[in-house]
Order: structure tokens, then C-alpha cells, then sequence
């Protein structure tokens, strides 16, 4: 999806010029620009597709468009290549067409304003899927594309050869026109040169060309980057242009018009049957296949179905089981009205520092084995922190959350909310945490997906009492209600495999992140499988993956990046709210700004400890100074966005309008 949707601002481009292009020519019945006009497209288009992420980026954000040398040398090869050859032929074909005072391809069809726009309109879908490769290779960012190979020097060398080779077929005809003008010669028909190996050696070398730019577009085009047959898709474009120049506007009208003017020529006949079965039906039928998919697919589908065997073959009898100790099973019941204590203090209370753990003292159950346990809104840890860069530790992030809730009763009363959570009438259940093996990443995120997916699909308790509503179902896939799932980490990789299950019930989601880092990063270059997930890239894999919609926004933002990381930020689908803005801007806007992203849209809330200044939350794994106070998180998250998140999962509440600057 996300590639077919990055090609609708290259196609738009290709049918917009073309359409200006129609309203001018077709009333004045002028085809000597028509030429120019496919020219014109390829250029337009090719451009935009390069730099349609940088436009973006800087109409979102005001980033500078940045230098031509940031982008892939791929990008600017295949690009240029589609530049070069668009502007040398379509200033050759005008130039002709001008001093023939037109072109007799459309003597018959400008004086009909529907067919002439007609051609017009089939030029544009002639420019946008010749040009496919090099639009497919431009939706990637920069620095997703694998560097050159050998092979990619091959293709590179056979889009030089077919270029040289089409410039010197068409001067070779401009010479001999030109001789002939000047009575240097009394031949009928061009027969020397490349053209005494082929009568069409300039659509010869056209078809290469095309060739050429699609095997070097390849080397991206089969990455990881894009869904599997993308490679065979932009092989449309050679394709099409041998279709047409054999069986539609090359050879058959230059054929018929050769047999017109010279049919009874004996040295026309001549030409054609030495030709037929050797080096023209050679070079034109077989350019089409010169370059078939190659060897390297094949290979790279093997290896990967290696891969992903020995990663699901790594630890099969691996499992991990509970270290917590389940104190249901260490305490005898005993009978308070005979005991000595019972008998004198009752009952053995639990005080707000003490007792079993459990999230703000919520009732417990390891709801992963007990499957008759119910609930709207269920508590999980995952304590994993085997995917981060700098400081670990957050494995202990759900013991730590959970002990710091303990002084919160189960009754407590929220001020930003004037109401008690818990009379919303939600039944609230903590889950324990999810026992995940902290030596084996693939195993480690396939126990998550597996538990959070357990625990969504999991019917609801519908309520403890009539003030609560829920309305998910109208927001599933399958139309029925699914309970609400809040997380404890553990490092942020955790969001991935949370993802991939929410996106098995919702599909694409809204994502609210609130974080010092943008964890859109590429993966680390020469990274493969498991290796390319980690806590700062996980939101790009998510979006190779389509989990996450394309209107999603980070908030609190403050690390360290270059220009080529907002680009691919935007890309990846948000927009960002930096640390900064909160002092220009206020809360209010914020909270504005956010829910004009989102709108009514299915959401997933994601909260790094991180985007709290580290002088007030030193414990986190990657701290950034400058940071949002809690006050301003208790202000953004949870006083408005998590309450009105509730709302817009039940679509009852629209989105109140943005009033903010930016």
C-alpha cells in the first residue's frame, strides 16, 4: 500500500501537464510540440518523484530542500539517465517536427479534438509507466538503498551503449536526409551504417535503453524496501515502450509508409528480406528479454526462507517460564475468628507499600494461562530491553511502574479529570508481566505479538456498572468488541509486536508518540532479519509493514538528527511537535495540534519516560536535557489526549477544531 500510494504524486504530475498541455494544442490542431510535451512529463515527473519528500517535508516543517548530493547515487543515476534520454529525444522529434511543419502521425487525427486529446492523455500514461522504475526507486528515502554492485555498473554500462546507439542511428538519418536534400545521393531509403544491420537500430537502441534503467533501478527494487514482484512490476516499462515501438507507432506505420513509397523497388525488397531472420528481428524481438529478472531474486528468496527457517528453528523447545513467585500457591488460608491475630487485629490488610504487586493495588491474574479471566481494560508488562543502545535496565520498567502505583488506591480521585477513573465503570485487571526470554530477540517479540494478540481477542467484561460505554466494534475489522490493552516496558521496541497484533483487529492505526527520539530511523546499514529491529527503528519497520497511518505525530521531540532524517520521518507517516514548541506555543495548541492529526482515527498512545526532562526522570536508557516537565505530560497526555483517546476509539466525540499557529 504505502508504495502504490508514494506513486499517486508522480502519476498526478504525468496527467496534470499533460491535461495544461491538451487545453493548449488541441484547439489550434498543433502537434509539433507533442513531443516536447512527453519530454516535458518525463523531466517534470522524474523530478518531483525525487524531491516530493523534501517538498513535503518542508511544506509540514519549513526543513531547507537539501543539497542534490544527499540523495542515493541510485536515485540520481536512474533519474538523470530517464532526463537524458527524455530530453535529447524529445528536442530531436521537435526539431524534425518544426522544420517538416508538423507531423504527419496526427494529420488526421488534430482535426478531431477528442482523439487528438485522447493522445495527449495516452501520452501522460506513456510517461508515467516508462518512467516507473526510476518513480518506484525515488519513494525510498536516501539512505535505504543498498550501495552500488557490479551488476548495477553492467546495467549502467548497457543504458550507455543503447543511448550512443540510438544518437548515432537518428544523426546517421539526419546526415543522410541532408545529403540527400543536397543531391548527394538519389537513394530511397537509409540502408548503410547501423541501418545496414537493422531497419529500425534507433528503436533498437530505445528499447535497451530502457533496459538498461530498469536492471539498474533493480538493485533497489528487490530490498527488503519493497514488497516482493515490485522488480517484475517496473518491468512494464521496457516492456511497453517494445510493444508500442514494434506493434503500434514504430515499425507498423513506418513499414506501411515504406511499402507505400517503395514497395516496387527491387532494392527494397532486397533490404527487407536480408533483414528479416537476421540482426533486426534479433535485436528488436530479443531486447524485450535481454535483461530478465535476475539471478539474484531467486537467490535472495532462498536465502531469506534460509533465514527465517534457522530464526524459527533457534530455540524451539525454549520456553521460558514465570520467575515471580505465585503467592496465591505459598499462603494457607487460615481462619481469622480461631487465629491469635485474627482474633485480635482481623483482617491481614494490605497497606499501600506492601502486599502482592500489582498495578495501583488492581486485582491480579495471569490472564495468559487463565482463560476465563474478563476485563475492559487489561494491564501487561513487558519487561525487554535487549534491542537498546546505550543504558539497559528497562526490563525492570514494570516492577518499577507497579511499585511506584502503589500509593495510588483503586478509588483515588483525578483532579485533571474531576472523576475517578475507575467510575467510568471499565473493569480493570492487571495481567502480570508477559515472561519473555531476554536471550533471544526473535523469540522475545514473537512472545509478545503472541500474548498481546491472546489478550485483544480476549471477550470483555462490559462493564462493572451502567456508566460504562464501549464501542470498539465499530472500529474492528470484525464488528465486535475488543478490551483496551495498556502496556508497561521495557524498551520502546516493544510498540512493534504491540502493532502488528493491533493491526490484525484495526488495521492501520493513528499513532500519538510522546518521546525525546523520533525512532524512525532506518535501520543500521548492512543489518538483516532481527538485526534491524531496534528501539530507534522500529517505527520505520512498522511502516514497511503498514501498521501505522499516515497521520500519526511524535510530541516532545529534542534529539539530535540531520535534514535527512525529518524527510524520512514524514515519510514514515508523522508529523512532529518539538520539545521547543510547548514555550512558543502553550498546551492548549498542542493538544489542538494533535487532534487535528488524528482526527477520529483508531489511535495508539505510546509514552517514553524519555520525553520527561532527565533532571526530573534520570532513569531512563537514552536521557536528552531540555525535556517536558510532568505537569506539562499530565496536562497533554493524560488530562486530555488519553481521555479523549477513549472517546475517539468510540467515534462519539469529534475532534474539536485546530486553533494553533502551526
Amino acid at each position: 500500500m504505502a508504495v502504490l500510494s508514494r506513486l499517486i504524486p508522480s502519476a498526478t504530475s504525468a496527467y496534470l501537464l499533460q491535461a495544461a498541455l491538451a487545453l493548449i494544442f488541441v484547439p489550434q490542431q498543433n502537434e509539433k510540440y507533442y513531443d516536447l510535451g512527453g519530454a516535458a512529463g518525463f523531466l517534470s515527473t522524474s523530478l518531483l518523484s525525487l524531491y516530493y519528500p523534501a517538498l513535503k517535508a518542508k511544506f509540514n516543517h519549513g526543513v531547507p530542500l537539501p543539497p542534490i548530493t544527499s540523495f542515493a547515487p541510485r536515485q540520481l543515476l536512474v533519474t538523470a539517465a530517464l532526463g537524458l534520454w527524455s530530453a535529447r529525444l524529445g528536442s530531436f522529434l521537435v526539431a524534425r517536427a518544426l522544420k517538416a511543419g508538423g507531423d504527419s502521425r496526427f494529420d488526421e487525427v488534430k482535426k478531431d479534438p477528442k482523439r487528438f486529446s485522447f493522445f495527449w492523455f495516452a501520452q501522460a500514461t506513456w510517461v508515467f509507466v516508462v518512467g516507473l522504475p526510476v518513480y518506484l526507486v525515488n519513494t525510498v528515502p536516501p539512505v535505504l538503498h543498498p550501495a552500488l554492485s557490479r551488476r548495477d555498473y553492467l546495467a549502467l554500462g548497457l543504458f550507455a551503449g543503447s543511448f550512443l546507439f540510438e544518437v548515432i542511428a537518428d544523426r546517421q538519418k539526419t546526415q543522410w536526409r541532408r545529403a540527400k536534400d543536397a543531391k548527394r545521393h538519389d537513394e530511397n531509403f537509409i540502408s548503410s551504417g547501423l541501418w545496414a544491420i537493422s531497419r529500425h537500430p534507433n528503436y533498437v537502441g530505445e528499447v535497451g535503453i530502457h533496459i538498461g534503467i530498469w536492471a539498474l533501478a533493480t538493485g533497489s527494487l528487490t530490498s527488503i524496501h519493497f514488497p516482493t514482484g515490485t522488480a517484475v512490476a517496473a518491468l512494464a516499462s521496457p516492456l511497453l515502450t517494445y510493444f508500442l515501438l514494434r506493434k503500434v507507432s514504430g515499425v507498423p506505420p513506418l513499414e506501411k509508409a515504406g511499402d507505400k513509397k517503395f514497395g516496387a523497388d527491387p532494392k527494397w525488397q532486397q533490404y527487407k528480406r536480408q533483414r528479416v531472420g537476421q540482426y533486426p528481428q534479433f535485436f528488436v524481438s530479443a531486447t524485450a528479454c535481454l535483461f530478465p529478472p535476475p539471478a539474484m531474486i531467486s537467490a535472495s528468496l532462498v536465502l531469506a526462507a534460509c533465514a527465517f527457517a534457522g530464526i524459527a528453528d533457534a530455540h524451539p523447545y525454549h520456553d521460558q517460564q514465570p520467575m515471580a513467585h505465585d503467592l496465591e500457591r505459598l499462603v494457607d488460608v487460615i481462619d481469622v475468628t480461631t487465629e491469635p491475630w485474627g482474633s485480635k487485629f482481623g483482617l491481614q490488610t494490605d497497606l499501600p507499600y506492601s502486599g502482592p504487586l500489582s498495578f495501583a493495588h488492581l486485582p491480579y491474574s495471569k490472564c495468559l494461562e487463565d482463560g476465563q479471566s474478563r476485563f475492559d481494560i487489561a494491564i501487561l508488562g513487558l519487561p525487554f530491553d535487549t534491542t537498546t543502545s546505550y543504558r539497559p535496565g528497562a526490563r525492570f520498567g514494570p516492577t518499577g511502574i507497579r511499585i511506584g502505583s502503589r500509593r495510588q488506591h483503586i478509588e483515588g480521585y483525578t483532579l485533571a479529570w474531576n472523576s475517578s477513573p475507575h467510575e467510568l465503570g471499565a473493569s480493570i485487571l492487571d495481567c502480570g508481566d508477559v515472561p519473555l526470554t531476554p536471550v533471544d530477540n526473535a523469540q522475545a517479540l514473537e512472545q509478545m505479538e503472541v500474548a498481546y494478540t491472546t489478550l485483544l481477542n480476549r471477550p470483555v467484561q462490559g462493564g462493572t456498572n451502567t456508566a460504562y460505554k464501549s464501542s470498539t466494534a465499530a472500529l474492528a475489522k470484525d464488528g465486535s468488541e475488543h478490551p483496551r490493552l495498556v502496556t508497561l516496558g521495557g524498551d520502546h521496541t516493544i510498540v512493534l509486536p504491540i502493532l502488528r497484533s493491533l493491526n490484525k483487529v484495526y488495521g492501520p492505526v493513528s499513532v500519538i508518540h510522546f518521546d525525546a527520539h523520533l525512532d524512525t530511523w532506518a535501520p543500521p546499514p548492512l543489518s538483516t532479519g532481527i538485526g534491524r529491529i531496534n528501539h530507534g527503528s522500529f517505527f520505520a519497520i512498522a511502516a514497511e509493514e503498514h501498521l501505522i497511518a499516515n497521520n500519526s505525530i511524535h510530541g516532545g521531540i529534542r534529539c539530535h538528527m540531520g535534514r535527512q532524517d525529518i524527510v524520512h520521518d514524514t515519510e514514515v507517516g508523522f508529523q512532529l511537535i518539538s520539545a521547543e514548541d510547548i514555550d512558543d506555543y502553550g498546551v492548549d495548541q498542542i493538544i489542538s495540534k494533535i487532534r487535528q492529526r488524528v482526527g477520529n482515527s483508531p489511535v495508539y498512545l505510546s509514552l517514553d519516560i524519555d520525553v520527561i526532562d532527565p533532571g526530573l526522570a534520570p532513569a531512563t536508557g537514552t536521557p536528552e536535557v531540555g525535556g517536558w516537565t510532568t505537569p506539562d505530560i499530565t496536562s497533554i497526555a493524560a488530562a486530555e489526549i488519553i481521555f479523549d483517546f477513549l472517546n475517539m476509539m468510540q467515534m462519539d466525540a469529534p475532534p474539536k477544531p485546530h486553533v494553533g499557529p502551526f
